[in-house]
């Protein structure tokens, strides 16, 4: 695969057909193609990894309210059995103070953390003592929330408040 540059960070790449559903792919880059910004190449470097395209019909979904909602709650969702991970921040998942939510996920037992990302640096910062400086407010879940494949788990409220 040849990458192109989504933007100064990021680099992405195109697929030449489409990929069956539940088989794993190997995906490795020549970066000898790729520049830096002062146009060097990497000439001896490739990076590769693997991924797989989820069925539709393996997926299943988690919807609710979320109470207590802000632009800069970060909502994630760690399995604990299959340790599948999720996380959905700002915009994306969060609409007004008293959203909504639908978010389709592997089937496993999750459980909820949330925090205020009031530098958005995209971490649960936790505070220090020396200089003083205070955690990030942050929430778990009571319950864990068990998904299942082809089923939606409705219903659930989420307070952050």
């Amino acid at each position: 695969l040849t990458p192109f540059e989504v933007d100064v960070t990021s680099l992405g790449f195109a697929l030449p057909g489409t990929i069956p559903f539940d088989k794993p792919v190997r995906a490795t880059f020549d970066l000898t193609s790729v520049k830096d910004r002062y146009g060097n190449t990497a000439t001896d470097s490739s990076y590769s990894f693997n991924f797989m395209v989820a069925n539709p019909d393996s997926l299943g979904s988690l919807s609710g309210v979320i109470v207590g909602a802000r632009g800069d709650l970060v909502i994630e969702l760690v399995g604990t059995t299959r340790q599948f991970f999720y996380r959905h921040s700002g915009a994306e998942a969060l609409t007004a103070n008293d959203s909504t939510f639908e978010w389709t996920v592997y089937p496993d037992i999750y459980r909820i953390t949330g925090y205020l990302d009031l530098n958005r640096d995209g971490r649960w910062n936790l505070g220090q003592l020396r200089p003083f400086h205070y955690s990030e407010p942050g929430w778990l879940v009571a319950d864990s929330v068990r998904v299942r494949a082809r089923f939606n788990h409705e219903g659930k409220v989420l307070r952050f408040e």
